[in-house]
């Protein structure tokens, strides 16, 4: 099982008080190297990034849009904490995300 995060500010306009709200996307996946020049593209290192193909556990979030995985979310994988660098959506039905091919880096 494969987390992504996003930390939002909100804020409330009665107090003017700003919390942070986590946004996490939960599916399963597999980590699959690219070729280098694919990472330094995107001004990565290639020895410090790898892409996930990753599927949500829930159906329904749109694609190319803020209501799935996007540059800047993160994840944890064995311990380590990577950023989301580049979301790719291989297939998507009815606009919807089946699955995705995440660029991400430490």
């Amino acid at each position: 099982m494969i987390t992504f995060s996003r930390v939002i500010q909100t804020s409330d306009p009665v107090t003017g008080t700003v919390s942070p709200t986590t946004r996490q996307f939960v599916g399963s996946g597999f980590m699959k190297s690219e070729k280098p020049d694919a990472y330094e593209a995107l001004g990565l290192v290639a020895k410090s990034s790898t892409t996930i193909v990753f599927s949500c556990r829930e159906y329904g979030y749109r694609a190319h849009s803020s209501d799935f995985v996007m540059a800047g979310d993160t994840t944890v994988i064995l311990g380590m904490r990577w950023t989301v660098a580049s979301v790719r959506i291989k297939v998507a039905l009815d606009g919807i995300v089946v699955l995705a091919y995440i660029m991400v880096s430490k």
